[in-house]
């Protein structure tokens, strides 16, 4: 906080803040450099050195000082060493800022400062630097009087003259510290004597002089001799008073010390501070067409590119799917990018997906958000500029361009909001509203706009642990906002997230709750999640207190407030919410198909695919030409304008290849949301003969991409974020209100799909009404239409429908028959999905059993893993599954017995891993839960099933916990290789 010349002449303060760097050049042989700064003025000593970050060429510091200057002529210097615990500390260059550029603009943000070494450019520093000078008395007419500029916050230039009568020896050698509000700002010479004279100017920037206390100490050989307490108010009294001396406790002698003050205003205001929230003003649409010609990294093959879009501070903006082998990907994605400075830059990186190794650069490039942005004359606002459409070159490290990146990008301003005039509106008379300016209107119609951008004010929270942070997610699996990390269990964020929001009506806010972890993934500490438009209208002005829960677990609590900013924007049909989701699909019956067999009969059964790739076959239906099936499936919808959904029937043959009956399409434009559709298809081929009668509903809903980098989407229902089938999601997406769960009982099974819920092909029944514990018979239908008992129970589908229709209901094939009809013999195989026919097995006293199975990340190189899972009690394992090889979404229908005790915790640790058989095996991803929070059998609450998450990957892991009381807690671990998920 020091720096420039003596106080006397100080004209005033830099607040210098370094935000991180990017692109610096590594300078060891194995891992990156653990980067930090050292910060100067010109050559003289170091003012501040920042914290080292370990293992990065992009740190991120966000760290300001205050740098007292008598005038601009100097240059700041920021020399950005390496580290090292065994070595020297190695330079890796240098940036500068010259301050005489503050004289025309004091305040800068977000400048970038390239690192130079040895001329050339090694990465850059993005920086804040805002002037701020010292006011000088101003007369309030011509000739008046100078009147003091009235300020709270300054430099106080302290004089510490001299001491007499500290010590009765004359020998004796002292120094003295100045401290200021418990730091230590000043330390001066050591002098000899009992009557030193130090002579000693101090610098000491106050933000507030009100509150600011000085404690001054002689010392002599490590031990204080005297002190003097003084707040920075009582010292300018006693300087205008002209007390010059003050008594010092403590000394030997008399001792007495003399010191002055004079007080030097800054006016600051809210430019003060740094990371104060600028407000978004727009958006911008992103979309990441495609690339050509991309390097490749590969060694007999191509790479697997995908982008990563980076904003300010180093947070990801959005981070596209993965295209395997293509070095001329299309991946066609839209991401939107709240913009709140003029400076900002957006950075795009293509990496190589690499499943065991670190993914490799494939080249980058910037984004100036000015060029598809203007600023109105007289700061009125800003408006945009013609599409940004082009294809931009991929920069290497080494300089050169490989490969390019097709880019379309514009911008979208913000509505400003006005307040009514209220006073006339209370009283009863209609208010005289005059016309808003262009971009203008009632705050009270911000809620009427299905677009804009969630301003959500993350200030304290309460939390069992410490060492936590918040990621920021609106129907994505990329964060929007991710906050500072915070050592205490009480953290103080004071931290503002400007979030983009498509559709209020359907919107869902969900905050992740992480715990700062030494291994590579931050643990899932818990969730919070709610529609956004309830949120808007019944979260009070000031804000409120939202819970964070881990299944059923209360981890703690968030307090948050909330503002909403209209965008006037039409979104393209491919990104709607209502365009994705998951559809159910009931084969019914075929009628009147084709003979393909010399008796005049056929086996028929129909193979359904998505973009030409299977998604469901059904059994075999034998000598029929109308075959009634009644088999249920659901697949998840990309895109309805733009998937293709087919089917083709076939006639199976026990030796020669199936003979194809028919095909047949679905226009999935045309389904009615949510509501049941029937179709009766008519057969397209060879015979042109036949129909399909086949009902559909089709439930709006955000789905992650299926492979990323970062490790989301590891299936289509919500990847990372898991909010689907858990008690951390439910009341917050079911079908009525937007907030709220189907039925008490929703709330008590922490998202378990319960038996009946699986045995509903069609409509909900009035099960639905008399449900209040756990999930019974025809209380939750996840997958079938919703009918009328449903509609009576929970009234009619509304907000929020997106949320959590779909709970425990397996995007990856949920596979059922309506009727007990065994598969025949030599039919083809079904589909690989989860299976959902379930039959209890009796259980000892005392016991419960487990069993599982997952939807996880792939890992293998063919897009697949071989996992298997792990159950720790303690130190022992328990259950060790078979491997299931090459899928994704294995079952294992495997359980084990555990003895148990209601009075003490029961805590089982759930490891998911790929097995290799070269080399060992990879984490998939791991939970650990305490079983008494998912079985309460004192309330009669004996029985649980529901979807566990993985942290680490992103993956769910489906379990099944059942509790009978009464017997010896002594019983050995007992496995089983079938049980609740077996088929029948």
């Amino acid at each position: 906080m020091t720096g420039g010349a003596s106080l006397t002449a100080a004209v005033g303060v830099v607040q210098f803040t370094i935000y991180d760097a990017k692109d610096l050049k590594n300078s060891e042989l194995v891992g990156n450099s653990d980067p930090y700064i050292k910060l100067r003025l010109g050559n003289r000593p170091d003012l501040a050195v920042t914290e080292v970050k370990n293992d990065t060429l992009n740190p991120v510091w966000n760290e300001t000082n205050i740098i007292l200057v008598n005038n601009l002529n100097e240059v700041v210097c920021m020399e950005i060493m390496d580290k090292d615990n065994l070595r020297k500390d190695r330079p890796l260059g240098q940036a500068n800022f010259d301050l005489k550029s503050l004289e025309e603009d004091p305040i800068q943000d977000d400048v970038w400062c390239k690192v130079l070494r040895n001329g050339k450019e090694r990465g850059a520093v993005r920086i804040r630097a805002a002037y701020f000078p010292v006011q000088q008395p101003k007369a309030l007419e011509e000739g008046g009087e100078l009147v003091p500029i009235e300020s709270n916050s300054g430099i106080l230039a302290i004089n510490l003259a001299q001491a007499k009568d500290i010590a009765r020896s004359g020998k004796t050698k002292s120094l003295c510290q100045i401290s200021l509000n418990g730091r230590i700002i000043h330390t001066t010479r050591k002098m000899l004597g009992a009557n030193p004279a130090w002579g000693a100017d101090v610098d000491a920037f106050i933000t507030d002089l009100a509150g600011s206390q000085f404690l001054v100490e002689v010392v002599s050989e490590g031990s204080v001799i005297g002190s003097y307490n003084v707040s920075g108010t009582q010292l300018l009294k006693d300087t205008a008073d002209k007390t010059e001396w003050a008594s010092l406790k403590g000394s030997e002698g008399t001792g007495k010390l003399k010191m002055t003050g004079i007080w030097k205003p800054i006016l600051m205001g809210e430019d003060m501070n740094p990371v104060a929230h600028k407000p978004a003003f727009g958006v911008m649409r992103v979309q990441v067409v495609a690339g050509r010609d991309l390097r490749n990294v590969e060694i007999g093959g191509s790479s697997d590119p995908y982008v990563v879009i980076v904003g300010d501070k180093g947070v990801s903006r959005g981070c596209t799917k993965t295209i395997d082998s293509n070095l001329n990907p299309v991946w066609d994605e839209i991401f939107y990018v709240s913009v709140n400075s003029m400076r900002q830059v957006l950075e795009f990186e293509t990496f190589d997906f690499q499943k065991m190794t670190k993914d490799r650069s494939l080249g980058k490039t910037s984004f100036k958000v000015s060029e598809v942005i203007e600023e109105l004359p007289d700061k009125a606002g800003y408006k945009a500029r013609p599409t940004f459409d082009r294809w931009e070159p991929l920069k290497q490290k080494d300089g050169s361009t490989k490969g390019d990146l097709h880019l379309v990008i514009s911008f979208f301003p913000s509505h400003k909001l006005a307040q009514e005039a209220t006073a006339d509106a209370q009283a009863g008379v209609a208010p005289i509203t005059a016309p808003l300016p262009e971009g203008t209107i009632y705050a009270s119609r911000a809620l009427d706009y299905d677009s804009g951008i969630l301003v959500a004010h993350l200030t304290t929270g309460e939390l069992d642990r410490s060492g936590t942070y918040c990621e920021f997610y609106v129907d994505s699996d990329t964060y929007q906002y991710k906050s500072q990390m915070q050592k205490s269990r009480t953290p103080k964020w004071n931290e503002v997230a400007d979030l983009f929001v498509k559709e209020l009506e359907y919107a869902k806010l969900t905050i992740l709750v992480k715990e700062k972890s030494a291994m590579d993934k931050d643990l899932i500490v818990g969730t919070f999640s709610s529609n956004i438009r309830s949120l808007m209208e019944t979260t009070p002005v000031e804000g409120g207190s939202f819970v964070v829960l881990d299944g059923a677990s209360k981890r703690g609590s968030l307090q948050l407030r909330f503002e909403y900013f209209p965008v006037p924007i039409e979104l393209l049909p491919k990104e709607r919410l209502d365009n994705m989701g998951n559809m159910t699909v009931t084969l019914v019956r075929a009628k009147n198909l084709a003979a393909a067999d010399r008796g005049g009969s056929s086996d028929p059964y129909v193979v359904f695919r998505v973009n030409d790739k299977e998604v469901f076959k059904s059994d075999v239906v034998k000598k029929s030409l109308d075959p009634d099936f009644n088999e249920t499936f659901v697949t998840p919808i990309a895109s309805r304008a733009e998937d293709i959904f087919t089917f083709e029937v076939f006639d199976w043959n026990q030796i020669a290849a199936a003979k194809s009956l028919g095909v047949g399409s679905l226009d999935l434009r045309s389904l009615q949301l949510v509501l049941p559709n029937t179709f009766d298809i008519p057969l397209k081929g060879k015979f042109n003969q036949g129909n399909v009668y086949l009902r559909v509903k089709f439930v709006p809903e955000f789905l992650s991409s299926n492979k990323r980098k970062s490790g989301f989407g590891a299936t289509f229902l919500g990847g990372g974020v898991n909010l689907v089938g858990q008690a951390g999601a439910a009341g917050v997406g079911a079908m009525a209100g937007g907030v709220g769960a189907v039925g008490k009982g929703a709330l008590n099974v922490t998202g378990a799909v319960g038996k009946g819920a699986l045995d509903v092909t069609g409509a909900v029944g009035k099960g639905a009404l008399d449900v209040t514990g756990a999930v019974g018979k025809g209380a939750l239908d996840v997958t079938g239409a919703v009918g009328k008992g449903a509609l009576k129970g929970v009234g009619a589908v509304g907000k929020g429908v997106f949320g959590g229709l779909a709970a425990g209901a397996s995007a990856v094939g949920l596979n059922r028959r309506s009727d007990s009809t065994s598969q025949s013999k030599g039919s083809p195989p079904q589909s690989q999905g989860a299976n959902v026919e379930q039959s209890i097995t009796s259980m000892g006293p005392g016991q419960i059993v487990t069993e599982e199975e997952v939807l996880v990340l792939d890992l293998d190189r063919g897009g697949m893993s071989d996992p298997y899972v792990k159950v720790r009690l303690g130190d022992q394992t328990v259950l060790k599954t078979k491997v299931k090889k090459e899928t994704l979404s294995p079952v294992w229908n495997e359980s084990v017995v555990i003895p148990g005790n209601t009075s003490q915790p029961l805590r089982l640790v759930f490891s998911v891993k790929d097995h290799n058989k070269i080399g060992s095996d990879v984490d998939l991803g791991d939970c650990e839960l305490d079983l008494w929070n998912y079985i309460q059998p004192g309330q009669g609450q004996n029985r649980s099933d529901f979807w566990a998450t993985l942290a680490g990957s992103g993956g769910r892991l489906r379990l099944a916990l059942e509790f009978e009381a009464g017997g010896s807690a002594s019983s050995p671990v007992e496995s089983r290789r079938s049980g609740l998920l077996s088929r029948k």
